[in-house]
């Protein structure tokens, strides 16, 4: 399985994840691969999560309230238009 994200000014790099994901391993992603994206380019940025369990465990909700994270609600987890690699 990998972990990446793209947005306007680009994309990151592809994480490798060879264990399963769980909170610890989600917050250890999300701190070392955001900031410094997020320095290079935007000041702020939005995450699509596609509400799995450990996205929203208290060790995550930390990373990402430290990271200045804002999340995107009530929206539907598998919409092709949201998420790129979700089949139509």
């Amino acid at each position: 399985m990998f972990w990446g994200f793209i947005c306007y000014y680009g994309q990151s790099e592809l994480v490798k994840i060879t264990d399963s994901l769980k909170r610890s391993n989600y917050a250890k992603i999300l701190e070392n691969n955001i900031p410094r994206f997020l320095r290079n380019n935007i000041r702020k940025a939005y995450l699509v999560d596609d509400y799995a369990s450990y996205h929203g465990t208290q060790d995550v909700q930390k990373v990402k309230e430290f990271l200045n994270l804002k999340e995107l609600k009530d929206y539907p987890p598998n919409s092709s238009d949201l998420n790129p690699i979700e089949e139509a």
